[in-house]
């Protein structure tokens, strides 16, 4: 019986377990438990090839992916230790593992009925051309075989037969006297470049023919280890099918119910048939019994599944696999910009008030013109702008084409009316109160009724789509101009700096924090030796509510900070061991902020337990040395399946560990809550109930002020806490109601 890819792949991440256990007994490093690398059997052993090898095996010969990357989106699901950790072979065992899925691949192919097949097995057994070119001559030679392309007869030769002409073409130039050298370069890069397309070509005709891949039908013991099938098997769980119908039935926590599974592997299993649901059927994770009830008490274990996989159909005329994903789906108003669907007659194309000839943006249509305005924004890195302009113009343009049936280049002054209506009255069907994703079915444009100021700020911000469309010659009038905003009779409502923590609330939140400061937590072991997640979030809590305090850093600030810009403070012309940091605060204004030593302590003691929780997870632990946050996250939001965080690379791509500005939020409420748990005042229990991070930002400029309320103690108040306008910082001055009644009180000209 032929060895399985499967038995092969894991020899060879058994020899790097090997060689880590030499190195750790050696050194006398070694613990007690399982031998490094040691993996408990999920899956069957079986000798055909899946779609996992077939996906991995293009990818490594295609390049554009590193094989560690390429090794973890596809294998990371198959290959992982007991705990579900997923293994990470060097590149050199993974050039291994490339060798005996191609070897293993074209022996399967080669010994087909299938004559075709065996062909491509024929094709992928070929080597590859010399790549000796440099990267100038490899650029060289694609632009010269491109440009000599084009003068050729179209669709008149095959792909191979236009290889074989420009070999022609070459040795023509050779002995016309053309550089040796350059010729033989290039023809040895297109060649090369021709082999690998035939490669790549045949791997995936190869996988429309061999791959095997799972189905509804399939029974659990053909694609799971021996132990665990039986253990669905006694369950009544025969095939797949029932199995993803019982696991979608029991939640999240479907794994308690399957002795020995454990989380770790249940996660990788999940994974798994996550990554065929084009073959099986899809789990919806949506349902409540999947969402989490309370924050769990989890260990960092990467528990991400990866991407899904490819699956490939072939094409009936051409005989070529292509693969066939999900799409996003394009759908008529009200939907994204990114998801509309704009009917042929409403694009704009004709509109009545297009302006003739072109436009500065060269667009030819309105849904062109309204990606120009908003790319403005993406370009200058005014991204919160972008965000804001484009939920409020893929209204308005979603009203446009849904309720007026009309394009936005033919808007005239009485649509602009009618949408200020509409503002003002939004219809239900319109509104989703639920959040939910861009791409969702039930995704709607509008949260609720809006109030009159936002929605004068939503005209205003398609006043100034026209506005900006007609000065740049796409349009040749302005529908909006000259619309007033509504006007209900009210004033503005001044800034309320009375939302801040009083004396009595600052003693109460400084008590809580000894009685915190005292508690003994325990590590996921149950015991108190090194630090546990939870001491960690509780610790770093702390340091959130006495950073705010000292600084007045607005919510965006805090999340944006980083330990990267740290200096010590110049005083008097002598640097001091005070550290100071740059902080981009409201209208991208730069300030320096002071972090007292109290402060930096605590960050210290935070940025400690976050590197002790980390080094089991170096990517991730990279990620933070490198960007060095002030406030580091050290659970995964609420919706998420796990509340661990992972060195998952789609995660990591877009995260810089830091704590984000809904999650400092829930952080500061979670600590006021519990400080209010311990207060026996009703009242007070009341107003910390109610704290966020303004009301620490007005208690620390009450604070500011209170040490100095002259002149030049506004004028530092107002470069504290970033103001522009000193009026503004003036504002706590006048709206300290406790002092002025306080002074009001010591009035008594009469005595009575």
């Amino acid at each position: 019986m032929a060895r399985s890819v499967r038995e092969m792949i894991r020899e060879v991440l058994a020899e790097e377990a090997a060689e880590a256990l030499a190195q750790k007994t050696s050194s006398g490093e070694r613990k007690r438990g399982r031998r490094p690398g040691y993996i408990l059997p999920t899956f069957a052993e079986f000798e055909e090839l899946t779609l996992e090898d077939f996906a991995f095996l293009r990818t490594a010969v295609g390049g554009g992916v590193s094989l560690k990357d390429a090794f973890a989106r596809y294998y990371g699901n198959l290959y992982f230790d007991a705990e579900g950790n997923p293994l990470k072979p060097d590149e050199r065992r993974i050039k291994s593992i490339t060798r005996v899925v191609e070897t293993r691949m074209i022996e399967i192919a080669g010994a087909s009925d299938d004559a075709a097949v065996r062909r491509e097995a024929e094709i992928l057994a070929l080597p590859l051309p010399d790549d000796a070119a440099t990267e100038p001559q490899r650029v060289a030679a694609h632009m010269d075989f491109n440009e000599w392309a084009t003068t050729q007869p179209e669709d008149f030769f095959s792909e191979r037969e236009l290889i074989e002409k420009y070999q022609e073409y070459l040795d023509e130039r050779m002995a016309e006297g053309a550089d040796k050298v350059e010729i033989k370069a290039s023809a040895r890069v297109i060649s090369r470049a021709s082999a690998l397309e035939d490669k790549i070509r045949a791997i995936s005709r190869l996988q429309t023919e061999l791959a095997l891949a799972p189905s509804p039908a399939s029974p659990v013991e053909r694609w799971f280890a021996q132990r665990l099938s039986a253990e669905f098997k006694a369950k009544g769980l025969a095939d797949l099918g029932a199995l993803i119908a019982w696991i979608q039935g029991r939640g999240r926590h479907w794994h308690r119910d399957v002795p020995g599974l454990g989380a770790g592997r249940a996660a990788r299993l999940l994974g798994w048939l996550q990554d065929h649901q084009e073959t099986l059927p899809a789990l919806d994770t949506t349902l409540p019994q999947w969402k989490p009830k309370a924050p769990l008490r989890a260990a960092l274990k990467p528990l991400a599944p990866s991407p899904a996989l490819p699956v490939l159909a072939s094409d009936e005329v051409g005989g070529v696999a292509t693969v066939q994903g999900p799409e996003l789906r394009l759908r008529l108003a009200p939907a994204p910009l990114e998801l509309l669907l704009v009917p042929d007659e409403l694009d704009g194309r004709d509109g009545l008030f297009r302006a003739d000839g072109v436009n500065v943006l060269n667009a030819g249509n309105d849904l062109q013109a309204i990606a120009g305005f908003l790319a403005r924004f993406a370009s200058s890195d005014k991204l919160r702008t972008l965000e804001a302009y484009r939920r409020e113009v893929e209204r308005f343009y979603s009203w446009c084409l849904s309720v007026r049936e009309v394009a936005l280049s033919s808007v005239t002054q009485a649509d602009a009316l009618a949408y200020q209506a509409f503002l003002a009255n939004i219809p239900a069907s319109w509104i989703h109160h639920k959040p939910t994703t861009r791409d969702a079915d039930d995704w709607t444009p509008f949260r609720g009724q809006l109030h009159p100021r936002s929605q004068n700020y939503a005209l205003g911000v398609v006043k100034s789509l026209f506005s900006y469309l007609w000065k740049i010659g796409y349009l040749r009038a302005d529908a909006f101009d000259g619309l007033l905003p509504r006007n209900d009779g009210k004033v503005a409502t001044p800034m309320d700096t009375t939302r801040a923590l009083h004396p009595l609330d600052l003693e109460e939140v400084a008590r809580a924090i000894e009685v915190m400061k005292a508690r003994t937590f325990k590590n996921k072991e149950g015991q108190t030796e090194g630090v546990s997640s939870r001491e960690a979030i509780s610790h770093r809590n702390q340091f959130l509510v006495h950073l705010a305090l000292t600084t007045g850093m607005r919510l965006a600030e805090i999340a944006s900070a980083s330990l990267a810009t740290a200096r010590h403070a110049i005083v008097d012309d002598v640097e001091t061991d005070t550290i100071v940091i740059e902080i981009v605060g409201k209208g991208e204004r730069k300030r320096e902020v002071t972090l007292i030593p109290s402060a930096m302590t605590m960050l210290q003691e935070h940025h400690r337990h976050v590197a002790e929780l980390l080094k089991e997870h170096p990517a991730r632990l990279e990620a933070f040395q490198r960007s060095l946050p002030l406030v580091v996250a050290l659970e995964a939001a609420v919706a998420s399946p796990s509340r661990a965080i992972s060195d998952d690379g789609a995660m990591l791509a877009h995260d810089d560990c830091g704590l984000s500005r809904a999650g400092i939020l829930a952080a500061v409420k979670r600590f006021f809550a519990q400080v209010a748990k311990g207060c026996d005042d009703h009242a007070r229990k009341e107003r910390l109930a109610k704290v966020s991070t303004h009301w620490l930002r007005h208690s620390f400029a009450h604070e500011a002020l209170r040490c100095d309320n002259t002149d030049t103690g506004l004028k530092l108040t107002q470069q504290l806490l970033g103001h522009k306008n000193i009026n503004t910082t003036a504002g706590y001055l006048q709206q300290n109601q406790s002092e002025r009644v306080k002074a009001a009180l010591k009035i008594n000209p009469l005595g009575l």
